[in-house]
């Protein structure tokens, strides 16, 4: 993948579906991960990342993220761990 967007002018490749908020700065190029709104299933945090969503905004070349949980509590908990 690296191969083919070195040859282009990409600031950041958002992704999503492993539930994970991460972002990785690899060859000037930002890897956005975003989390899940319903986290494990609805039942607690996935990898230490709680249930929630990415704001994601581009002024000219910069992408700056942040991940925001809204403060759901599980009635019945069972976090996958780290």
């Amino acid at each position: 993948m690296l191969r083919i967007l070195r040859d282009y002018d990409v600031l950041a490749v958002l992704q999503a579906h492993s539930q994970v908020s991460e972002r990785i700065e690899l060859n000037g190029i930002s890897f956005i991960t975003t989390g899940a709104v319903a986290g494990a299933d609805w039942r607690g945090a996935f990898l230490g990342t709680p249930e929630g969503y990415t704001e994601i905004a581009v002024l000219g070349r910069a992408v700056t993220s942040h991940y925001r949980s809204y403060g759901f509590a599980s009635v019945d908990p069972q976090p996958v761990a780290i």
